[in-house]
């Protein structure tokens, strides 16, 4: 299975407006951040670009077989600012 990791130069100007991100949801109805394991370590399956979270697609659903839970893909888009250090 492929996984697609992004890293953006540290000089990069690019402001994230929106996330991205891969939930699963239990029999409660709670929600928890799906990882993923690469090179062993797990790896939130979290994205700024839809491009990326379009290919992350098919893993997702690999996941939701093989853990029987339902997981689903969610788009944050309300950026403000909390703590700037």
């Amino acid at each position: 299975m492929d996984f697609v990791l992004e890293i953006v130069a540290g000089g990069s100007q690019a402001r994230i407006n929106e996330l991205f991100v891969f939930l699963s949801v239990d029999d409660k109805g709670h929600n928890a951040v799906v990882t993923t394991s690469v090179g062993g370590m797990h790896l939130p399956m979290i994205t700024s670009k839809v491009r990326v979270a379009r290919l992350m697609k098919q893993q997702a659903r690999d996941l939701e077989r093989s853990t029987r839970h339902t997981i689903k893909l969610v788009r944050f888009s309300r950026c403000e600012d909390i703590d700037i250090f």
